[in-house]
């Protein structure tokens, strides 16, 4: 399941939210009181991940050049994490290359729903020579 469908459903797993492999995002403070302001704004969705996927480069075949919130770089080969009924439609290289940076969830993601934890990704970065 991705990220957003696991947020849309509300699923956490046993004691710390994780579910297969990810983190759901707590939902500790909604909004934040500017010093210079007396409104408050709401807090974007990202800002309770703890990795952020703050830059990505589709880099060809399941390829893709990650930067996270921490200073880590590196690349991730999605080839083999591709399975199921969801990621099925992403097997086809086309589609995959159309791999975005969903700033909202901190992480990569493509129009038909699918994105991965930045936890996920994290894990499987392999760091750049």
């Amino acid at each position: 399941m991705t990220k957003r469908a696991q947020q849309t459903a509300g699923i956490t797993g046993p004691d710390d939210g994780h579910v297969a492999g990810t983190r759901i995002r707590e939902q500790r403070a909604t909004s934040v009181r500017s010093s210079t302001s007396r409104k408050e704004s709401p807090l974007a969705r990202y800002e309770h991940v703890q990795r952020q996927v703050v830059e990505a480069r589709y880099l060809g075949d399941y390829k893709v050049y990650l930067e996270f919130n921490d200073g880590r770089k590196g690349v991730v080969d999605l080839s083999d994490e591709l399975y199921g009924e969801e990621m099925t439609p992403l097997r086809d290289r086309n589609r995959f290359s159309q791999v975005y940076l969903d700033k909202g969830l901190a992480t990569l993601a493509w129009h038909e729903g699918q994105d991965f934890a930045p936890e996920f990704l994290y894990e499987r970065l392999k760091a750049m020579h």
